[in-house]
């Protein structure tokens, strides 16, 4: 066995610590100043294209071979002298690339040569060798027959063997060099469990690869080697597939004057990195299996969920939980076509829940090439609620100026006849002797005002003459219409509330067609809460763009609104109410064309149990404006 010196020169938190170690073989120089350790219950992972040096480093720890120069450190001791027995004496077992197995003879035979452990002299009985190679296998879930030779077993069973032999000394320090990569599947999902099992038992593992998958499924920290070299280091989870591939598989080219490339390449990954999370879009990357690998920060703030939850699903089954069936069709189909190559794709339009809140957002994927093969896709995720109700909003404006210039024209035509009728009906009663026939004349006067009171609704759509104007609290008056209709409330069963802000409100605009607005939604609130319901109405103060706001919230909980009629509730004429007497369908056309008016906005959503909501913003009155006009 080697020596042991003092613990004053390694790190004693490390289970084994490598410093400053090369290795020649004759005139190659296989390892160049290594330096790397690991922890008790730790699996490190080694990478890099072939001849990069991994099995050198595993068979220098082994004491297989003796270092140029350098040291190791067992625990903080340096040691001396280190050769294969003094490694397995202090508990490092190796699992090489070639089987160190003997064809010859039995798998029982094979467990217990060299003496370690148990010795079986040739005196011991073969049936009881067989006995206790039985139990020990059982114990780990192999199924091979202690009694058959090892030349007649699969390759996949001689590795297994091979590994569940060295596990049988109770190792502090497992190589495996590129061992599970021979094993079948049902072999790694017998042996995969085991070795976790004796990792939280506090068994490290030198995990020698160049399976990718298996480090993500497998290791903690991986560390990539080049040329003899380990250039770069790092928790399996701070670097995605894509870029461990990029770096332990592709040539880098040194930059010229560079002596470090390990931090070289460690700070254009994390640059590559930071301009991920620093990019101004919704960003998810998927491999090209679909399962989501990368996160970007605005995807995981605009999603509301953590990037280790995101990273546990694949993409469709994340978009499918958010979207419609129709529109999660086209999403699945958009995302197998991209990873097959095809190119970029897109969705437009789709409705999505996020966060329990109802979203617009176009979805673009496109796939992502290392050389011809695809490996994987980018999706990005516009989110386009407040353009579309802007566009909503523009088209909306649009058919009421349309409007508007059409009912211009009808009501100018039909209030010269109308005035007409109306001398003529007062010429009449004021002729007429008989009582019975004056009440009939006054009827049809009344009917004759009920179509000029329709035609002046018409004319607000076009309307463009001076308002009077005059600075008041909106909260006064919000106050005093809740005063006027609350009796009326009681009687229909619905209950008023009312939460003004502390702070006054006040605007300049023309007080009567702002008390038309309030009343008009009020009325619409009434009329959808047939069984009775609640009504609140709530005000604040909004600062944004270098101005304020005064906004109004009214919201029932009456029927709410058919969501494909959303977007026609303000159009003249138009009511999801049927069968309520001598609703035209006017109220919140009007109202839409007085708030736009005074340079307000009037927006409707429904609630998400019951109910709709109407928000009405006007700007607020600045300091002193309008002080000429009076108060009230």
């Amino acid at each position: 066995m080697g020596s042991l010196k003092s613990k004053a020169e390694g790190d004693p938190v490390n289970l084994l610590s490598v410093r400053g170690v090369s290795l020649e073989y004759g005139a190659v120089r296989a390892l160049r100043e290594v330096n790397v350790s690991i922890r008790e219950g730790e699996v490190l992972a080694v990478v890099g294209e072939h001849g990069a040096g991994k099995s050198s480093l595993g068979r220098v720890i082994s004491g297989m071979n003796q270092p140029s120069v350098g040291e190791l450190f067992w625990k903080g001791t340096r040691l001396d002298s280190f050769a294969s027995s003094a490694a397995r004496g202090i508990g490092i077992e190796m699992v090489p690339q070639q089987s160190k197995l003997f064809d010859g003879i039995s798998v029982a035979e094979n467990l217990f040569i060299g003496g370690r452990g148990k010795f079986y002299r040739s005196f011991f009985s073969l049936n009881r060798m067989a006995r206790d190679a039985r139990r020990y296998l059982e114990s780990v879930d192999c199924r091979i027959d202690p009694r058959t030779l090892v030349q007649n077993l699969t390759l996949s069973d001689r590795v297994f063997l091979e590994i569940v032999r060295h596990l049988r000394f109770r190792p502090k320090l497992l190589i495996l060099d590129e061992s599970l990569e021979k094993l079948t599947q049902s072999g790694l999902n017998v042996i995969l469990p085991l070795l976790l099992e004796l990792k939280d038992r506090g068994m490290a593992i030198l995990f020698i690869t160049h399976r990718i998958d298996d480090v993500y499924s497998f290791a903690d920290r991986v560390a990539i080697m080049r040329s003899g070299e380990i250039f770069f280091e790092d928790a399996v989870k701070s670097i995605d597939k894509i870029s461990l591939i990029r770096l332990a598989y592709t040539q880098i080219m040194r930059q010229e004057g560079s002596h470090d490339l390990a931090k070289e390449f460690h700070e254009l990954l994390v640059y590559n990195e930071a301009i991920i999370d620093s990019l101004p879009v919704n960003l998810i990357v998927a491999d090209s299996m679909g399962a989501i690998r990368i996160v970007n920060n605005s995807a995981v703030d605009y999603f509301g969920r953590a990037e280790t939850s995101l990273r546990q699903i694949s993409v469709e089954e994340f978009f499918l939980s958010m979207i419609s069936p129709d529109d999660g069709r086209g999403f699945v189909d958009m995302m197998r076509e991209t990873l097959c190559g095809s190119g970029m794709r897109s969705l437009y339009n789709i409705r999505m829940t996020v966060n329990g809140e109802s979203r617009t957002a176009n979805v673009m994927t496109s796939p992502i090439f290392d050389s011809s093969r695809c490996v994987g896709c980018m999706v990005i995720v516009d989110d386009i609620t407040e353009q579309e109700k802007l566009r909503q909003q523009v088209i909306l404006s649009e058919k009421l100026a349309s409007l508007g210039i059409l009912a211009a024209g009808v009501a100018h035509e039909i209030n010269n006849p109308l005035g007409v009728a109306f001398n003529y009906l007062d010429l009449m009663a004021f002729k007429l002797g008989n009582d019975e026939l004056k009440d009939l004349v006054r009827k049809v006067e009344d009917e004759v005002s009920c179509i000029q009171q329709i035609v002046s609704n018409l004319i607000t759509f076009s309307d463009k003459k001076p308002q009077t104007l005059q600075r008041f609290d909106l909260n006064s008056l919000i106050a005093d219409i809740v005063d006027l209709v609350v009796f009326h409330a009681a009687h229909e069963g619905i209950v008023v509330e009312l939460c003004p802000c502390e702070q006054a409100l006040p605007i300049f605009a023309n007080r009567t067609e702002i008390k038309q607005v309030v009343l008009n939604i009020i009325r619409n609130g009434f009329e959808a809460m047939t069984s009775g319901g609640r009504l609140c109405i709530s005000t604040r103060c909004d600062e944004a763009d270098g101005g304020s706001s005064a906004v109004m919230v009214f919201e029932d909980d009456g029927l709410g609104i058919p969501s494909q009629k959303l977007s026609d509730i303000f159009l003249p004429f138009y009511s999801t109410k049927s069968g309520t007497g001598g609703n035209m369908g006017l109220g919140l056309s009007i109202s839409y064309g007085i708030v736009r008016k005074h340079g307000g906005s009037i927006e409707v959503e429904n609630l998400p149990n019951q109910g709709c909501r109407f928000s009405v913003r006007l700007p607020v009155c600045a300091s002193g404006a309008g002080a000429d006009h009076g108060s009230v």
